[in-house]
C-alpha cells in the first residue's frame, strides 16, 4: 500500500509499480510516496483508456519514472516500444522476462506452481494469458537492432546503462575503470565473440 511505499522509500529501497489494476490517482499517490520504476509496462496492468490511464499513463507522464519493456516482439508491438522510447528516452530499458522454457522446445513447463504451455515459443497459462517469455535478453537486443534504426551505442544503453540508473546500481552498466568487468564482446554482425564475467573470459568463440 501507499503507506508502506513511503516507509520503504525512506529506507532507500527501490519501489516498482506493476502487475496491478491500480487507477491513475492511486498510481500518482504511489509515485509521490517514492515509487520510481514501472515494471513490464503495458503488461499485467490496465490499458490506457481515454477516461482512465492507470499505471501506464502515469508512468509515461511522470518524467522521473523508469519504465521496463519486455522486448520479445510478443508482449509489446514495435510501435508501442517506439512510443515508450520517444516518451521516456533514457528512462526506459529492456528486460527479457524469460522463464524455464527459454532456449528449449515447445511443451509444458512450470512457472512457480503454475503450469505453462509453450507453443511457437509463446508461453501461456491454460487460460491463454502470457506467462513470461522464452526469448533471451540478447535475442531481444538483436530483434530491437533489426527493428529500429538507432546507433549501436544507443541500443546497447537500453540493455545496460539505463537499467543500472533505474536501480541505482553503481559500478555496472558501462565499461569504465573501476566498474565491474561483466560484458560481452561482439563482432561486426553483432554475434557474440566472448563473454567476460568479473574480468575473466568464461566463453570465447572457436577460431578467435
Amino acid at each position: 500500500d501507499v503507506c508502506s511505499s513511503d516507509l520503504f522509500s525512506k529506507k532507500g529501497i527501490k519501489l516498482a509499480l506493476g502487475h496491478s489494476d491500480a487507477d491513475y490517482k492511486t498510481t500518482n499517490q504511489a509515485i509521490e510516496a517514492g515509487a520510481s520504476i514501472a515494471i513490464h509496462l503495458f503488461n499485467g496492468m490496465r490499458s490506457i483508456h481515454h477516461r482512465e490511464g492507470g499505471i501506464v499513463l502515469a508512468s509515461l507522464l511522470h518524467e522521473e519514472i523508469h519504465t521496463e519493456m519486455i522486448t520479445d516482439h510478443i508482449h509489446l508491438s514495435p510501435e508501442i516500444v517506439k512510443l515508450i522510447q520517444k516518451m521516456k528516452d533514457e528512462k526506459c530499458y529492456c528486460v527479457s522476462d524469460c522463464m524455464a522454457a527459454t532456449g528449449l522446445s515447445d511443451g509444458i513447463y512450470q512457472l512457480g506452481k503454475q503450469e505453462v504451455v509453450v507453443k511457437d515459443q509463446r508461453a501461456r497459462t491454460p487460460s491463454g494469458s502470457l506467462a513470461g517469455s522464452t526469448t533471451t535478453l540478447y535475442k531481444s537486443f538483436q530483434q530491437m537492432k533489426e527493428t529500429f534504426n538507432e546507433a549501436p551505442e544507443v541500443m546497447v544503453s537500453y540493455f545496460s546503462k539505463n537499467v543500472a540508473k533505474a536501480i541505482g546500481a553503481a559500478e555496472i552498466g558501462s565499461i569504465k575503470k573501476g566498474y565491474k568487468g561483466d560484458f560481452i564482446v561482439v563482432d561486426q554482425a553483432f554475434e557474440i565473440v566472448a563473454t567476460i564475467i568479473e574480468g575473466q573470459v568464461i566463453y570465447e568463440r572457436e577460431g578467435i
